[in-house]
């Protein structure tokens, strides 16, 4: 349990976590092939995103609680695209934003999120300090 612990406490390295991202991205289309079910496998695969995300983040000194800017993101996006659509088909009977087009926003938000996670330069000395504030 102690190995599990650090782990999840943590900090990881810039190829680390891309070989990561790599992976759980072609891991996510097998499986979106398989299952035919994205929502299913988006729910499943945010779980192993926020654990690297959480130790990336620690890496540079931001709070791993970050990782759920992503949520955040997704519902902030949903909830905009329904209100447009219940305002344009009440006026129209028109739907703006379909399912397929406010995946490829959340997506847009997503990777955003996770380059830029990705790209950003450990700073080892204030990434300790960040960890100490963090969890104490």
């Amino acid at each position: 349990m102690d190995q599990v612990k650090a782990y999840l406490l943590g900090r990881a390295k810039r190829p680390e976590y891309w070989i990561f991202v790599i992976v759980l991205t072609i891991g996510c289309m097998i499986a979106n092939l398989l299952l035919r079910n994205p929502t299913l496998v988006s729910g499943l695969s945010f779980i192993p995103w926020a654990v690297i995300a959480s130790r990336r983040l620690r890496d540079f000194g931001w709070s791993p609680w970050w990782c759920v800017s992503t949520l955040a993101g997704g519902f902030v996006i949903g909830f905009v695209a329904g209100l447009i659509n219940a305002i344009t088909q009440a006026s129209s009977g028109v739907t703006v934003f379909t399912p397929p087009l406010m995946m490829l926003l959340y997506a847009i938000v997503n990777w955003s999120v996770i380059i830029f996670i990705g790209s950003r330069k450990s700073r080892p000395a204030e990434a300790g300090a960040a960890l100490v504030n963090t969890f104490s």
